[in-house]
């Protein structure tokens, strides 16, 4: 049976709707309960009566409800047999139950709390628990919605932490650090949350002991300091592949300040570290690469500056040898132009290339015009021909020859007999590179 229940006897839309179900296999207890119900002000009851409980469970099976209110004594079980068979397969009941139960029964009441009873409420044969009732389903649909809130935030929480990519986990803040708690993510290391947290000091156990020491220093510290916990360390999977962690968790304090635990999350930072390690090797290879190059460089530059010193140097003794050269040559022209001996020079060839202001005096030529001639055509040499003179010459002979003046003399002026010297020019091979020929009126010719 099916009843709407209120305060004005009708259906209030403001007020929260509730749905009960009674199994109670006393009718006056039915109808006591019902009239009880219909005082609390801020409740709508839809109320479903049952007398047996198996007519209980058959409606718990095919209706949902806020709350059942169980008797004991029933006509075909017990109220604990009913709430074994109301149970889930985690033996949890899911729906608040209040336990009715008699004054001789309260031991009764104390076990069906055991089973899943959220409350109970002695019978008396006053009925003043009647009073009671309405209150006492308030305050246990109150810790239900509360506890639903809890588990749906739990179950959030749980949904959240199995699909992060690190492992989340609880531990105590004791000398040994014992987990609680660990995700499913905990099989990248090739164990169960269950087989993790069999072991107290499973964690300790696996992590790589060059790291042991320096990671169990600072989770002390955050047990010791209330700081939070961050370390990255190496630990062993099941098969014994290293892997690379950084751990990060703080302490969880209760509303006293009390320290609880310690939550945290583990996150695989393996290819990380491989990272930086291959970027370390790369930032070495190229340093040494960078030094090396560097030196190489250095040792060049040292070289070129030496050679570019040497170079140097060498330029200013050549400069210095040509401005002594060049003084040397202006030198000889000038002594030459103020000798009274007639200087003529020529080259290997036999060409030209000098005449003093006395040559040209002593021969009556033109100077310029005897620079684009031989020495054949400027002078005639007695009885020694002019090619022989400059082999003779060149080869380091001083000759005293017998001179008259070429056919490039005037022919109104008769010929000059002239006497001198042929003697080389000698060039830095020590090798004859030119002719010089030193000439003077032939006194005889003067004396006739």
């Amino acid at each position: 049976m099916t009843l709407t229940i209120s305060s004005s006897g009708g259906t209030v839309s403001s007020k929260q709707h509730v749905r009960i179900l009674l199994v109670e296999d006393d009718a006056v207890d039915r109808i006591a309960c019902r009239r009880a119900l219909q005082q609390h002000p801020g409740y709508e009851f839809d109320l479903f009566e049952a007398d047996t409980g198996r007519q209980g469970l058959q409606l718990a099976h095919e209706h949902e409800f806020d709350c059942i209110l169980l008797d004991y004594h029933l006509p075909d079980m017990t109220g604990l047999e009913f709430l074994g068979e109301i149970a889930d397969e985690m033996g949890k009941v899911q729906v608040p139950v209040l336990k009715l139960t008699g004054s001789d029964n309260v031991a009764i009441a104390v076990e069906a709390m055991k089973r899943g009873a959220r409350d109970y409420l002695i019978k008396d044969t006053e009925g003043s628990y009647l009073e009671l009732l309405p209150a006492v389903i308030e305050r246990v649909l109150s810790e239900q919605r509360v506890l639903e809130e809890r588990n749906h935030a739990e179950a959030q929480y749980r949904t959240l932490v199995e699909r992060i990519p690190a492992i989340s986990y609880v531990a105590n803040l004791d000398l040994s650090g014992e987990t609680i708690f660990i995700s499913p993510q905990i099989s990248c290391l090739g164990f169960t949350p269950e087989e993790w947290i069999a072991q107290n000091d499973r964690w300790l156990q696996q992590v790589h002991p060059e790291d042991r020491d320096r990671a169990m220093q600072a989770y002390l510290h955050s047990r010791n300091t209330d700081e939070p916990f961050c370390c990255d360390y190496r630990i062993h999977t099941r098969t014994g592949e290293i892997r690379w962690f950084h751990d990060e968790a703080s302490v969880v304090r209760d509303m006293q300040g009390k320290m609880l635990c310690l939550q945290g999350i583990m996150l695989d930072i393996t290819e990380k570290k491989l990272m930086e390690d291959e970027l370390a090797k790369h930032r070495y290879q190229l340093e040494q690469q960078v030094e090396h190059r560097t030196a190489t460089l250095e040792r060049r530059i040292a070289t070129l500056e030496a050679s570019s010193s040497r170079l140097c140097e060498m330029l200013e003794v050549r400069e210095t040898a040509l401005r002594q050269a060049r003084l040397a040559g202006e030198r000889s022209l000038l002594l030459h132009s103020l000798a009274e001996e007639a200087i003529i020079d020529a080259d290997a060839a036999g060409n030209v290339t000098f005449l003093n202001p006395a040559a040209a005096r002593l021969l009556n030529i033109d100077a310029d015009q005897a620079l684009q001639h031989p020495l054949a055509e400027v002078l005639s040499l007695d009885g020694l021909p002019v090619e022989d003179l400059l082999k003779r010459g060149l080869g380091a002979k001083h000759e005293q020859v017998q001179i008259t003046a070429a056919a490039l003399r005037p022919k109104d002026h008769p010929p000059v007999t002239v006497s001198g010297w042929a003697a080389p020019v000698i060039n830095t091979d020590g090798q004859g590179a030119s002719l010089l020929v030193l000439l003077h009126a032939d006194v005889r010719e003067h004396a006739s």
